[in-house]
């Protein structure tokens, strides 16, 4: 018998058994409720229950089997049909021989027709619902983004996700590009123009960055013929713990057949945040995280100033420059700072001239609309650029109303990204009985920050309270 044919029925049997367990309840229910219950009727009626339950299980287990053998079969058919199409034809004569046409294969959800993602969203809730036209989809687009991340010389690990038996689908690579900057704090310090940027090792849970611990020796000779300077050249390895980054969120049944538009909204929302939370986990980590890296600089002053803080920038990027020595080439250094505190330096006046301004020529700092690098915001007096994040936290010191300023050098700091990046969407109905969909974003991930002692400089104290204006 045909499957599709099949799994009918089977969900027919299944509803069948639903009504059934529904009138079990209804039954023990009444039971329960008279004055002296008979126990043994009771007893009865709760393995009755209990039969019903794992009936319904199994018959649930078989309807996801023939859902994916349905889905596969479905797959295997498109590929038949790409074949066919693209297989060359025998030789015509010259007169009756048509133009020849390229083609390509055209990607499943694109920016100019699907900008927004809605109908990979769609598809996404869709395919655990039984739609196998939208699971058909969603892995021909997965096995498009794959192949792209191959072609470019990034294969990914199978470890992860692989083509034949997917353990989710991946994002099409438009949509990252669009979450990841638009919702939330974003990723502003966690990105390839602020970090280093290196793929995960394909297996394991922990990522290696070598430094060195006893560097070679250079002297003047001090006679002809006399041993020259030496000392033995030695390094080792920092191990990188590699952490996961994810989230769920659960969507009844009901949102999905009757308001899906609403399920867009919650997964785009959720993608946005695992982005942002990439972001505040390089920041704030408590063990590798930038912050936990940083050399103390205090900053105390009940009447803070622009001109202050810069003196302390500038010994932090002194700091930085001393750790690093010839490492801290032109653009590398970063200042990362607040949103607010980088408006209340342009809202600070020196000598009539504001502290930062847009192309003024009398102005001692530069603030730019866009910068040329992600999430820079303008340019210090000395040259060196400011990116702002949200995730620095703002609620420190005795008040909780102290935020940082952190001075770091972008080729020091280290973040390891899931080479199946665009991270995978994995959507399961593990809670069928509820009629409820679990949706799950996850990738994982790794920051080192600590190769080169005094490498991070973080500025803090009573000078960085909550900007006024």
């Amino acid at each position: 018998m045909d499957p599709k044919k099949i799994l009918a029925k089977l969900r027919s049997d299944i509803a069948a058994k639903y009504k059934e367990r529904s009138a079990s309840v209804s039954t023990l229910k009444e039971l329960r409720g008279q004055d002296s219950p008979d126990a043994d009727k009771v007893d009865a009626e709760i393995s009755t229950k209990r039969g019903i339950d794992d009936e319904i299980e199994s018959m649930e287990a078989r309807a996801a089997d023939l859902d994916a053998e349905i889905a596969k079969d479905a797959e295997a058919e498109a590929r038949a049909a790409e074949m066919r199409a693209n297989a060359e034809l025998p030789d015509e004569p010259e007169k009756t021989r048509a133009p020849a046409e390229v083609t390509k294969d055209e990607s499943v959800y694109r920016a100019d027709k699907d900008p927004k993602g809605k109908e990979f969203m769609r598809d996404l809730t869709q395919s655990f619902l039984g739609n196998t036209e939208a699971r058909s989809r969603l892995e021909r687009s997965t096995k498009q983004v794959l192949d792209a991340r191959s072609a470019a010389g990034n294969p990914v690990s199978q470890r992860i996700a692989g083509t034949a038996n997917v353990s989710g689908f991946a994002v099409p690579e438009y949509l990252t590009d669009l979450f990841a900057p638009e919702a939330k704090e974003g990723a502003q310090l966690a990105n390839s123009d602020n970090m280093t940027v290196h793929d995960l090792p394909e297996s394991g849970m922990v990522a290696y960055i070598p430094k060195t611990s006893t560097g070679t020796s250079v002297d003047e000779q001090s006679a002809q013929g006399a041993a020259v300077d030496e000392t033995d050249f030695d390094d080792a390895l920092i191990s990188v713990p590699i952490y996961t980054v994810a989230g769920s969120q659960s969507a009844p049944r009901q949102v999905l057949d009757r308001a899906p538009e609403a399920v867009d909204t919650m997964l785009e929302d959720l993608v946005r945040e695992y982005y942002t939370d990439l972001d505040r986990k390089a920041i704030n980590r408590t063990t590798t995280g930038l912050l936990a890296a940083g050399t103390a600089v205090t900053y105390t002053d009940a009447s803070p100033t622009a001109v202050e803080l810069y003196a302390k920038i500038l010994g932090a990027i002194s700091g930085v420059e001393d750790a690093l020595l010839d490492q801290a080439v032109d653009d590398n250094i970063r200042v990362l700072m607040r949103r607010n505190r980088w408006r209340w330096l342009q809202n600070q006046f020196i000598d009539t001239h504001p502290f930062i301004s847009g192309r003024n020529a009398g102005a001692l700092g530069q603030g730019i609309a866009t910068g040329s690098l992600k999430g820079v915001r303008g340019y210090l007096p000395s040259d060196d650029p400011v990116v702002t994040d949200g995730n620095i936290p703002a609620n420190l010191g005795t008040g909780t109303n102290e935020d940082l300023v952190a001075v770091y050098a972008k080729n020091e700091a280290h973040l390891w990204l899931d080479p199946s990046a665009p991270m995978m969407i994995r959507a399961e109905q593990t809670q069928s009985k509820k009629l409820t969909v679990d949706f799950v974003v996850y990738g994982y991930a790794a920051t080192c920050f600590t190769r080169y002692s005094g490498g991070v400089q973080v500025i803090g104290g009573t000078g960085l309270v909550a900007p006024t204006f």
